[in-house]
């Protein structure tokens, strides 16, 4: 199962354009509220989350919340553009 909708535009056949929106609002919800579950909901249980400076490598929905949360955590005020 993916984890967004399948696209209705034909030319976007991967549903890039749907997944790129839908990463920046969840990046934009986590960045304003603290929510982390809309970037969350993005991850497939096999998935693999982690960055160069991190020790462990965290997998899945739960791993990814940990992620996004300790990410989110570092920082006061944010804000991507």
């Amino acid at each position: 199962m993916k984890p967004y909708a399948a696209p209705s535009d034909t030319s976007d056949p991967l549903g890039a354009s749907s997944l790129t929106a839908r990463s920046v609002a969840a990046l934009d919800r986590l960045e304003a509220h603290g929510d982390a579950e809309d970037l969350v909901s993005l991850y497939r249980p096999e998935a693999e989350v982690g960055s160069v400076a991190a020790v462990e490598v965290l997998r899945g929905p739960d791993g990814a919340r940990r992620f996004w949360s300790q990410y989110r955590a570092r920082f006061g005020e944010m804000r991507t553009e």
